[in-house]
């Protein structure tokens, strides 16, 4: 994530994201990613979307067109 914000882009991780792994929101706001309320707000507006999971059918419709998913 570091590497994508010294690269210049914008990150935003859903609040709650990375608790199974031990990863607290505040360590994600520290390195710089904007940390948003829901997967709607995390993905609005965005171009490129990293999932550790596929989504769910009724996910699918919160992606912006056009936007790239990588699972």
């Amino acid at each position: 994530m570091r590497k994508y914000i010294a690269l210049g882009y914008d990150v935003h991780i859903e609040s709650g994201a990375g608790a199974k792994a031990a990863y607290l929101d505040s360590a994600y706001a520290e390195a710089g990613a904007k940390i948003c309320k829901s997967a709607a707000d995390t993905l609005k507006n965005s171009a490129v979307a990293l999932k550790v999971k596929p989504p769910a059918a009724s996910e699918l419709s919160a992606f912006p067109k056009n936007a790239l998913l990588i699972c």
